[in-house]
């Protein structure tokens, strides 16, 4: 060494050459033990990616971009993929299946999963509140009110206003999934009582109105109705004004007749401040800004603190995330994907027996099964399943019934 001679021999009695590699084993043992932390912990980049200002502007949501898949799980084999699409695509563009009304079949899985204990449950967008009293009506068997209360009181309170009833006449009767519990393979714990919570986001002023009816009525504490957007950013907004029970409120790039201003959130935000660890399910209905909401909850679905995803696809032209050149739901599920969760498409195959028309509900499976065939842009709803929950997960996947004619 050039300039041994300036260095002792010795550091007490220690040699040199017994140090120097000493001090090299320990640099090669912290360099890998921050490889094995970084490879245990979600990925920093899916928790802190920076969101482009311009996607806190609605109109200018066709920018929004989601990362790539990385992780994998179930993967159809090629006979699978092509034959589920292509059979269930002809059975859609035929009206022989549909998907713009379908039941919420996960209910049932989500019920007997739990068995005796109760439910988180965040609705983005509740609207008229059917989603909320399905919930009860699901998890609380001692509940003492139907769908049908729920009309017969927004017909006396809000005279005049349409489709009190919902748009897929949700005041009519409970899902069938629900009494059923298609697909479950288990025994119904149907009259269990459990007290959900429920904490549910509607922005719009006159649904506001109508959400607080419902909680005069029913009288349920664990029942929080939240006046706020569920969005990618927290702040303010503006929302456009509908009648009461409207279902096309929406968000808008800037003030305008008939709009509001309106305080906004993110899910991820909301869980933080309340010290929410868990949520059985999350429920988005967004009017086309779903993706947005989604994005908002990074990274409570990085973290795995939400058990059950649904939100709405579909193509608004005129609004949305969701619009060609957007967010596609290739790309979404995709994303999700490498969170650790499995997308079904919920659908409705109509079926005809001697007794009459009835419906049989049925899921398509997204996550490793993708094909074009599949990017429908109609009005829908996808369920999404964390795959760590094995018990619920083979629930989903035994739903998927598509996939049984090509095993």
């Amino acid at each position: 060494m050039k300039y041994s001679k300036y260095l002792p021999s010795r550091v007490g009695n220690v040699k040199w050459n017994m140090v120097v590699p000493v001090v090299i084993s320990l640099i090669f043992l912290m360099i890998l033990w921050q490889q094995l932390v970084r490879r245990s912990s979600p990925d920093s980049s899916l928790l802190m990616r920076s969101i482009p200002q311009s996607y806190y502007v609605p109109t200018v949501a066709r920018d929004l971009r989601f990362p790539p898949a990385r992780s994998r799980a179930f993967r159809c084999s090629d006979a699978q993929r092509v034959g589920q699409a292509a059979t269930w695509r002809a059975l859609l563009d035929s009206q022989e299946v549909s998907v713009n009304c379908a039941d919420s079949v996960y209910l049932g899985f989500v019920r007997e999963f739990l068995q005796e204990q109760a439910p988180v449950l965040i609705n983005v967008g509740a609207n008229k509140g059917y989603g909320i009293m399905q919930w009860l009506i699901a998890f609380d068997g001692s509940f003492g009110f139907s769908l049908k209360d729920a009309y017969t009181m927004y017909e006396s309170r809000f005279k005049g206003q349409p489709r009190l009833c919902g748009v897929c006449q949700d005041c009519e009767e409970v899902p069938r999934s629900l009494s059923l519990l298609s697909h479950s393979g288990v025994n119904s714990t149907a009259t269990l009582i459990r007290k959900p919570v429920i904490y549910a986001f509607e922005p719009a002023v006159n649904n506001s109105l109508v959400l607080k009816a419902l909680k005069d009525m029913i009288q349920y504490p664990s029942v929080e109705i939240i006046r706020a957007a569920a969005s990618n950013v927290t702040g303010k907004m503006y929302f456009t004004n509908c009648a009461a029970g409207q279902e096309t409120c929406r968000l808008v790039a800037g003030a305008g007749k008939g709009t509001t201003v309106i305080d906004a959130t993110t899910i991820d935000r909301f869980l933080q401040t309340r010290n929410i660890q868990k949520v059985d399910i999350l429920k988005i209905d967004a009017e086309g800004y779903d993706p947005l909401v989604l994005q908002g909850a990074q990274s409570a679905l990085a973290l795995h603190k939400i058990r059950v995803l649904e939100f709405e696809y579909h193509e608004i032209e005129q609004w949305g995330a969701w619009r060609r050149g957007s967010s596609s739901l290739e790309e979404v599920t995709a994303w999700l994907d490498d969170l650790g969760y499995d997308c079904y498409l919920e659908s409705a195959m109509n079926k005809v027996t001697k007794t009459g028309a009835t419906l049989q509900f049925d899921l398509v499976r997204l996550t490793g099964c993708w094909d074009s065939r599949l990017e429908i842009r109609k009005w829908s709803n996808v369920a999404c399943v964390l795959r760590e929950e094995l018990e619920m997960s083979m629930m989903f996947f035994k739903a998927s019934r598509w996939l049984d004619l090509y095993i």
